[in-house]
C-alpha cells in the first residue's frame, strides 16, 4: 500500500488523483465524521458517517486505525487495505499503521512551507476560520520530519506531476 502523509494543503489529494489516473491504482477510502464538501461523493471520497455509526465500527473492531481530528474522527477500514491502494493518512494514523502493518506499506511524506500550503487552502476555497484551524492542527501534530517514514518529498520544489512521478518511481522499487 502507497501512504501519503503530510499536513493540510501538502499535495496529497492531488498526487494521489494523478497517481490513480495515470496508473489506474486505486484510493482507500477512509471514514469520516465531517460534513460533506461541494462535489464530494460519499463512498468515493470518504464514507461519511455519523458520530454514532463510527462509533459503531470501533466497537466492532472494524477500524485497522482512527483519530479525531478537528473535532472530526477519521479511519482506515480494515477491509480497504491492499497492495494497489493509495491512503492519505495523518501523523497519527500513520504510526498506527506502521505497528500494526509496516511491511505492507510504503510511506511518503510530503513537505510544503507554510505560506505554500496556506496559499493552496484559499486557492481550494477553505473557508478562513478551518484555514487557521488546520494550520493549528499542523504547527502541532508535523514537525519537518515524520520518523519511521520511508520516503520525505519535498511538494514545493517541482510540479504535483513531478512529485507524483517520484513518489511512484519509489514506490514501484519497494
Amino acid at each position: 500500500m502507497l501512504v501519503l502523509i503530510g499536513p493540510s494543503a501538502s499535495g496529497k489529494t492531488e498526487i494521489a488523483h494523478y497517481l490513480i489516473k495515470k496508473y489506474k491504482m486505486k484510493r482507500v477510502v477512509t471514514c469520516t465524521t465531517r460534513k460533506k464538501r461541494v462535489g464530494e461523493e460519499d463512498g468515493v471520497d470518504y464514507y461519511f458517517l455519523t458520530f454514532e455509526e463510527f462509533n459503531d465500527k470501533i466497537a466492532n473492531n472494524e477500524f485497522l486505525e482512527y483519530t479525531l481530528y478537528n473535532k472530526n474522527y477519521y479511519g482506515t477500514l480494515k477491509k480497504e487495505v491492499s497492495k494497489e491502494k493509495i491512503l492519505i493518512i495523518e501523523a497519527n494514523g500513520f504510526y498506527s499503521l506502521k505497528k500494526i502493518i509496516p511491511k505492507q506499506m510504503t510511506s511518503f511524506f510530503l513537505r510544503a512551507p507554510t505560506d505554500e500550503r496556506l496559499k493552496r487552502m484559499i486557492r481550494r476555497g477553505d473557508l478562513l476560520d478551518n484555514i487557521d484551524k488546520k494550520k493549528a492542527y499542523d504547527d502541532d501534530n508535523f514537525p519537518s520530519e515524520i520518523i519511521g517514514v520511508d520516503y520525505i518529498i519535498n511538494n514545493f520544489e517541482q510540479s504535483i506531476d513531478k512529485s507524483a512521478e517520484e513518489i511512484y518511481e519509489l514506490y514501484n522499487k519497494e
